[in-house]
């Protein structure tokens, strides 16, 4: 078990050009800003009475690509929403900055100093939105530093102002009582793949599992597995599988000494939480050591998924390094604890929950309670801003009394996070996969990543929404056609390779930059352009809404865009070489991103398929 370090972000070393770290819709809301202060100083728009209401105004700017991209490559309502303060109609307000955004662009193209603007183009739209087409060199210099530097596109600069968290993402932290099963895979996808979206986005990420390694479930593992060694029948509520039988067999001999010398305990034990003596218990013994050996087990599972863990922590560790102690003591002296009937109670009503929560019984153990509090008070120590938690949806009533309880430990409440994961269920030809680790009846993660792939489950886990239930159709994940749509983005990764390595033989390289190649705006190659430079506004919203379906979205719509391209112009052709030099360019941009989509989902980019 590795201890718990420091967290390290695993894209910190990559190289940021300012082209590649920032989506271009912040580049565009800059110009718009730029023009609407501008028609304000000019006079074309009236100054509001009060400046913070036209600082607040420009601070609410939003754009975002309009439905029908044949109105322009973005939009904005900003003459709609300033309507009020600015005193002037919407169309008139739209068409104030339409005309400031225009100036800009043609003194710097005509000789002004500083960088051309990103707008060639903006026009009023019906009651005052205000739609805007890129020019047509931005798109090209962005597809030339895509070429450039390959690794950093779809990273994010953490800009000024904007905070770079320190996050903890724990995530399956399924008890070791058996292998990990399908049922807890979707946990394992999400949790991983939010870790790489927000590392994406600049943040510092730390992935944990948390394991139980004392409580009720471990006795009973313990219990089922002493019962097979000494031939014995299983209890009704122990662990029956396989599994359990070959645990029984292979008992190390140390391990089984210090069993045998462990004291038999008599009388009722609270297994459910902790009291410091679990572990000197014969039960606990076998428990524990079997425990061990399946979280190894299950760490191996993960790592096939590509899934690894930067900090393993178990939960009978916060006990004895003393951090159950210390938030017991931080809730002390906020006067949040109250003794009742013989045990100790956090009052968690006070925060609006709807009773308060038991830390310890009156037998002396902890509740599971007390673990959380201790784990909490543990990962701030660390130096983490931000906790989320990844649990299944059976996890919806810990949810408050946990944030009442970072609150009350003096912890900003908005820095605790829960993302309660929705539950999958399996199907083949259209028949469910029942499923139980105590009866032995499950499907392990291993057989479904052996039957259906590592990219095919990690594509169709970042597909959905981790809130929505969802039914798993093994057999349609498995497909090999274009209705599959991971087959369908690798196989458009695969062409572009194909592509290149076609035009090599023949003597033709990439240009060393796309040039006029974008001009025309409806070209297949304007097209497509537009398609790849989208990825850093996906990654950034992926990682502000802890969601990830829009990078397989992203990854598909590219995948169309490139076929659309392939297929109304002439990439290799040593008749045309100068033009097709160009179009290698933007193929070699096009398979540069569409690779680094699916790298972000953990997902492989063959070269040929």
């Amino acid at each position: 078990m590795s201890a718990p370090s420091a967290p390290t972000s695993r894209s910190a070393a990559l190289p940021r050009d300012p082209l590649l770290g920032l989506p271009l819709r912040h580049t565009v809301r800059d110009a718009v800003a730029r023009a609407l202060r501008r028609a304000v100083a000019s006079g074309a728009l009236p100054a509001p009475d009060d400046a913070a209401a036209l600082d607040a105004l420009v601070a609410g700017i939003e754009v975002e690509i309009p439905g029908n991209r044949d109105h322009g490559d973005y939009a904005s309502n900003i003459a709609m929403k300033g309507s009020k303060v600015l005193k002037r109609a919407p169309a008139q307000i739209a068409a104030a900055i339409a005309a400031e955004l225009t100036a800009e662009a043609s003194e710097r193209m005509h000789g002004g100093g500083g960088a051309l603007g990103p707008i060639a183009h903006a026009e009023v739209a019906g009651p005052g939105f205000l739609n805007l087409r890129l020019r047509a060199g931005l798109l090209a210099d962005h597809l030339d530093a895509i070429v450039r530097a390959p690794l950093a596109w779809g990273h994010l600069a953490v800009t000024a102002g904007a905070p770079a968290y320190r996050v903890n993402i724990e995530f399956v932290s399924a008890n070791p009582t058996g292998p990990l099963t399908v049922g807890n895979a979707r946990g394992a996808f999400v949790g991983d793949l939010l870790s790489r979206v927000l590392e994406a986005a600049g943040q510092d990420v730390t992935r944990e599992y948390y394991f139980n390694d004392f409580g009720e479930q471990v006795r009973r593992l313990g219990e089922s597995v002493i019962a097979l060694r000494d031939g014995v029948a299983v209890a009704e509520n122990g662990y029956k599988g396989d599994y359990v039988g070959e645990l029984a067999a292979v008992i190390p001999p140390d391990v089984a000494t210090r069993a045998a010398a462990a004291p038999k305990r008599s009388g009722e034990i609270d297994a459910e939480g902790y009291d410091g003596t679990v572990a000197d218990d014969e039960i606990a013994v076998i428990g524990r050591w079997a425990s061990e050996r399946i979280r190894a087990g299950i760490e191996s599972s993960l790592a096939v998924l590509g899934v690894e863990f930067d900090v393993w922590r178990s939960e009978g560790s916060l006990y004895t390094e003393g951090f159950v102690d210390r938030a017991i003591g931080k809730l002390r002296e906020g006067n949040w604890l109250e003794e009742r009937e013989g045990a100790l109670w956090f009052k968690s009503t006070a925060f609006g929950d709807d009773k308060d929560r038991v830390i310890r019984k009156s037998s002396g153990a902890y509740t599971y309670f007390g673990s959380d509090l201790g784990y909490i008070v543990e990962k701030f120590s660390r130096g983490h801003d931000r906790l989320i938690y990844v649990w299944g949806q059976d996890h919806h009533g810990t949810v408050a009394r946990l944030r009442n309880a970072g609150e009350a430990l003096g912890f900003d409440k908005e820095s605790v996070e829960m993302l309660l994961v929705a539950w999958v269920r399996f199907v083949r030809d259209g028949v469910e996969m029942s499923m139980s680790k105590r009866a032995g009846t499950f499907i392990t993660l291993d057989e479904l990543l052996e039957e259906i792939g590592v990219d095919a489950a990690r594509w169709y886990f970042a597909s959905r929404s981790a809130t929505t239930a969802i039914d798993f159709d093994i057999e349609a994940a498995k497909a090999k056609s274009s209705d599959n749509p991971v087959y369908y983005a690798q196989y458009a990764h695969a062409r572009m390779c194909s592509i290149l390595r076609k035009a090599a033989a023949e003597s033709l390289t990439p240009a060393d930059a796309i040039g006029s190649l974008l001009d025309d705006h409806t070209s297949p190659e304007a097209k497509l352009a537009r398609a790849i430079v989208r990825l850093p506004e996906v990654v950034e919203d992926s990682a502000t809404h802890h969601e990830t379906q829009g990078v397989t979205t992203y990854a598909t719509e590219l995948a169309t865009a490139f076929s659309a391209f392939y297929r109304d112009a002439k990439v290799v052709d040593a008749g045309a070489a100068k033009l097709s030099s160009q179009r290698l360019r933007l193929v070699a941009a096009a398979a540069t991103s569409l690779a680094a989509a699916l790298r972000l989902l953990g997902i492989s980019a063959p070269a040929e398929m």
